[in-house]
């Protein structure tokens, strides 16, 4: 667009970077953190991460697994979630329940969809796993748009994806676990992810620090 009487691309970057990553409007002003990112940085990675946890875990489509411990507390409160009469969040050993139930609604969708109204999978565990497997991926999907979106990059975003990866295959739990300890890993590094670039500049990221900081808030008391 003619910003006085000059050509400039909106991706450009002049000596000190300062059009990277930032809008021109009509009067010239420099407004950073507004561009568009395309659909394909977000769905990309979401695809390829829950493609990964769903391959790795297969055998949640055809062995039914029961859960206990920790887990099959949660499975009490889940079915609540189903009735849509959960308000608290998981049980701690602290003898209190966490601030929020957004995890365990997310699972307990997974449970009515791929179990209950499907049968995709042959027990109500598998199904909030699927969930949660889709949860994790949508996190990851929102660090490599970030990341995308800072840098205006395909490497970098492919380097962020990889990193994710990366970190799948040293610490699978943190993926493929329903223990609450490993399901507020992926929202704290989207927070952590998104504040940094809220903080550099790019308000456009506000939302997804406040998306991830939302579910932290309910994953356990220690986020308020």
């Amino acid at each position: 667009m003619a910003v006085g009487g000059a050509q400039h691309s909106t991706e450009d970057a002049g000596p000190h970077g300062e059009l990277a990553g930032a809008a021109v409007s009509a009067d010239g002003v420099v407004r950073k953190g507004r561009m568009w990112r395309p659909w394909w940085v977000w769905t990309v990675p979401f695809a390829a991460v829950l493609a990964v946890l769903l391959v790795r875990n297969a055998f949640l489509f055809s062995t039914p697994e029961y859960e206990d411990a920790d887990m099959g507390a949660n499975s009490i409160l889940i079915e609540q979630a189903r009735r849509f009469t959960l308000l608290v969040g998981h049980y701690s050993r602290e003898k209190f329940n966490h601030p929020g139930p957004a995890f365990l609604y997310v699972q307990s969708w997974g449970e009515s969809l791929f179990w209950a109204a499907t049968r995709i999978v042959p027990a109500a565990w598998n199904g909030q796993m699927i969930a949660v497997f889709a949860l994790n991926a949508l996190f990851a999907a929102l660090v490599v748009g970030t990341g995308y979106g800072v840098t205006r990059s395909l490497r970098a975003a492919a380097a962020c994806c990889a990193a994710l990866l990366a970190f799948a295959a040293l610490k699978p739990a943190v993926f493929s676990s329903d223990w609450m300890p490993y399901i507020l890993i992926m929202p704290y590094v989207a927070f952590l992810v998104a504040t940094a670039s809220v903080a550099a500049g790019n308000l456009r990221d506000a939302w997804i620090a406040a998306l991830a900081g939302w579910f932290l808030l309910n994953g356990n008391v220690a986020f308020l």
